[in-house]
């Protein structure tokens, strides 16, 4: 029997050691109560081996009392496991009962006075345990009621042992019962915990499936031995490039066959030569998507360690098109301000040196004759209207393209914006002395409305009049149509010359302010390259849009899309 006892007692003392190291490990205040509870129940142990060496009553005391304490210590392990706070008067309540106990064994009281209110504490710390199960266990019904069970076995056990252990030598087998129920217990707690953590890792796992699935980047496993292969990646690789995970799973070098040729040799040495050497790394790149769109793409990878030796690379592939776009527009958008404070000097500078060297000969009387006075007083009126126009059309072109300006929108039939437009345009045009016609779809127009501001539609119209007239000789044609679209749903407005054209080099520039061609041919031409910026602004603020087709040497055509209102 002694064997027997030392056994259980090394166990126990072992198992309580496992708890501490859970506990070190997962940081979980309830292992360390579950590890302190076996100690107290060790102890316990103790001082039953020692009774049966004859070592006298006072060993079944403290027996009581590391029994009552292992109970304590099961309470605060179940309000941790729960994430409650424990309060302070269990531990006074044990304290007391550690002071009577010692008075009842000083004043010699019988057995019974002595430990009943020991027995009293352990049972309500039971039904405590019990009313938390009930509350709080994630298992409900039968399984609390099943918990709450053995506890209660386990208590009444205890108890009937407290009651009837004054002698001890005729409880011998149910000592050892009450040994093995506690041992039982123990595992079941140890069983559950290790369940418990089971359950909460497989829900880890799920979540961070969840997240890593539904992330916009799209994570990767890259395999380095024994052959490089791409272990795992996200489905937020589909939404990157066009391809499912699986067809990169099936076929790794689907890398190579989607990468722009300038990044052949970077992606090839990253995934294929030598990735060991080549990671950790962010690089940027451009894919080719499935459907023919190229895109940025940042490729950010660490290596994977393992006994010294990196065994793979985990990493993510992040769509940074949009970013990227956004980083040229910003170096577009300072170059445009730099070339526009260039642009805005150079137009002022002409003027305002003319105004100030006739205004300075004016008032120093250099100019004595009338003849000169007056041409310079022409010239100072002439310039200062070039300047007041040019800083109308900046204040203009600022405040549409900060949505400061205001619209004076008028809920206007089509067939009557064609009219304004045709009547704003026709000065311009007669004036020209360069033939010119107008093709107006009334019968398309007439049952036609939407929601404009004419002024600044004709204002648009009068800029492109204006430039075909500038770029167009007399002894061609300049053509205005405007009609609706098949379905109806929109106003085309085109306006075609056959003047000199516009150089493949200056298409897609000739919408940015102060915008001038590089052509010699042109550069008699006089113009403050506004006007098409603010026309553009004005049509994209109707919802609409404006284009421009033209072959060099035989003319241009704008095409502006007004939307109708339904």
């Amino acid at each position: 029997m002694i064997t027997v006892y030392i056994f259980i007692i090394a166990l126990s003392l072992s198992v309580s050691s496992l708890f501490f190291y859970m506990y070190r490990n997962e940081d979980e205040p309830f292992l360390m109560f579950f590890g302190l509870s076996l100690v107290f129940y060790t102890l316990s142990l103790i001082c039953l081996l020692s009774t049966t060496l004859s070592y006298g009553y006072i060993l079944v005391s403290f027996k009581k009392l590391f029994d009552m304490y292992s109970i304590l210590s099961i309470l605060f392990a179940v309000y941790k496991y729960f994430h409650l706070q424990y309060l302070d008067y269990w531990i006074r309540f044990s304290i007391y009962l550690v002071v009577w106990f010692s008075i009842a064994q000083y004043l010699k009281l019988d057995s019974i006075t002595a430990i009943l209110p020991v027995i009293a504490f352990d049972l309500v710390m039971v039904g405590n345990i019990c009313r938390l199960i009930i509350l709080h266990f994630e298992y409900k019904f039968p399984y609390n009621m099943i918990a709450c069970i053995v506890f209660i076995i386990w208590s009444a056990i205890k108890v009937y042992l407290a009651l009837f252990e004054v002698d001890y030598s005729k409880l011998g087998n149910m000592y050892f019962i009450e040994i093995l129920y506690t041992s039982l217990l123990t595992s079941i707690i140890l069983l559950f915990y290790l369940m418990t953590l089971r359950d909460r890792l497989q829900s880890t796992e799920e979540k961070n499936r969840i997240i890593l699935n539904n992330a916009k980047d799209a994570f990767f496993y890259l395999k380095l031995k024994p052959n490089v292969s791409i272990e795992y990646i996200t489905p937020a690789i589909t939404d990157i490039t066009g391809y499912s995970p699986q067809n990169f799973f099936n076929k790794p070098s689907l890398l190579l066959e989607i990468i722009e040729k300038q990044d052949f040799d970077l992606i090839n040495r990253l995934f294929f030569i030598e990735p060991e050497k080549a990671f950790p790394a962010a690089e940027v790149v451009r894919f080719i998507t499935k459907s023919g769109d190229r895109i940025w793409v940042e490729i950010n990878g660490s290596l994977v360690w393992e006994n010294d030796e990196p065994i793979a690379v985990d990493g993510y592939f992040r769509n940074i098109n949009q970013m990227k776009n956004a980083q040229d527009e910003l170096v577009e958008s300072k170059k445009s301000q730099e070339l526009m404070f260039s642009y805005v000097s150079h137009e002022l500078k002409t003027p305002i040196t003319l105004v100030l060297g006739y205004a300075t000969a004016l008032k120093d009387g250099t100019m004595t004759d009338a003849a000169s006075r007056d041409v310079a007083i022409e010239t100072i009126c002439e310039k200062s209207l070039v300047l007041e126009r040019m800083i109308q059309d900046l204040s203009l072109l600022s405040q549409l393209q900060t949505n400061q300006f205001s619209f004076t929108y008028e809920y206007i039939n089509c067939a009557e914006l064609a009219e304004t437009i045709r009547q704003a345009t026709l000065p311009n045009l007669r004036e020209s002395g360069i033939r010119y016609s107008f093709d107006i779809a009334l019968a398309q127009l007439a049952p036609l409305n939407m929601i404009a501001d004419p002024i600044r539609i004709s204002q648009v119209m009068t800029n492109l009049v204006v430039n075909a007239i500038k770029y167009t000789k007399p002894k061609y044609h300049i053509r205005i149509k405007i009609s609706a679209d098949k379905k109806q749903n929109h106003v085309i407005i085109v306006i075609s010359d056959k003047g000199i054209g516009i150089s493949p080099d200056d298409l897609p520039h000739i919408f940015e302010s102060f915008f001038k061609s590089s052509d010699s041919n042109l550069s008699n031409v006089m113009g403050r390259g506004l006007g098409l910026a603010i026309s553009k602004e004005i049509i994209d603020s109707h919802g609409g849009s404006i284009t421009v087709k033209s072959r060099q040497g035989k003319g241009s055509t704008f095409t502006i899309t007004l939307p109708v209102q339904s």
